[in-house]
């Protein structure tokens, strides 16, 4: 018989600002947990507004996939693991309900004005390699079926338990190594170096200019350190509730 896992009671994220003391320049790091409970993104939207309103410019986490034209040019290959991406993206979205979550796709989605500095699928295929992407397609595929013939009691527990892995490093309770393999820490970098040459580029052009980064919690230690070295200082940090599986009390914004 399998046991079923403990579900945490609660998953927090941290909301964390930095400042330039020599320009003045804000950055707001709106962390983000992709399916979490409706309250979560009321909260986030709130942050998000707050900045938008002091005339700040917000950076939104999106992994797109390309048009048809730009899709149907590449190779095989690449469209393929375009696909496999895609999958994997989606993966665990029909299972969110049984935790009786709702996603950020639908409840926080790219707004207008907001800025999106990503890959598309079709370039993190690339990134990733035939072999690597193979290997997690497999895997999904293996996972999936897995849980299909859970209850969905169990695969809610094993959700949050992902969930609340994903922060752990955050917090000094696990390594990156330990939440990330090597393929997605990699996958991680690149995307936020597309980031980080949008910063400068606009910093450049505006040294005073304020951001919230709309990124998922995990990203937040690297970010931390490319803000760093670029002469920015810790501010303030809150946390705000993403998950309270506690009966009767709703999540905290």
């Amino acid at each position: 018989m399998t046991p079923t896992p403990q579900e945490p009671t609660e998953i927090k994220v941290p909301i964390r600002t930095y400042l330039h003391p020599d320009t003045g320049s804000r950055i707001t790091y709106v962390s983000t947990i992709h399916a979490a409970q409706p309250a979560h993104y009321t909260a986030l939207a709130k942050i998000i507004e707050a900045v938008e309103t002091k005339g700040g410019t917000i950076y939104y986490e999106r992994v797109t996939h390309p048009g048809p034209e730009e899709l149907a040019a590449a190779p095989e290959h690449l469209r393929w693991g375009a696909e496999a991406i895609k999958k994997k993206l989606d993966f665990g979205t029909k299972y969110a309900a049984d935790a009786g979550l709702v996603l950020q796709k639908h409840e926080l989605p790219q707004r207008e004005g907001w800025q999106n500095h990503d890959l598309t699928t079709l370039q993190a295929a690339e990134i990733y390699g035939d072999e690597e992407l193979r290997r997690q397609d497999d895997q999904r595929q293996q996972t999936e079926y897995f849980l299909s013939n859970m209850t969905a009691d169990l695969r809610s527990a094993m959700m949050l338990q992902t969930l609340a892995a994903s922060v752990k490093f955050i917090t000094g309770e696990a390594s990156i190594e330990e939440v990330l393999p090597k393929a997605e820490r990699e996958m991680a970098a690149a995307r936020e170096a597309i980031v980080l040459t949008a910063l400068d580029q606009q910093l450049t052009d505006t040294p005073g200019h304020s951001f919230a980064l709309v990124w998922g919690a995990g990203h937040l230690p690297s970010y931390a350190d490319a803000l760093t070295e670029r002469g920015y200082k810790e501010e303030g940090e809150h946390w705000i509730t993403a998950i309270d599986t506690r009966a009767g009390q709703p999540p905290e914004a």
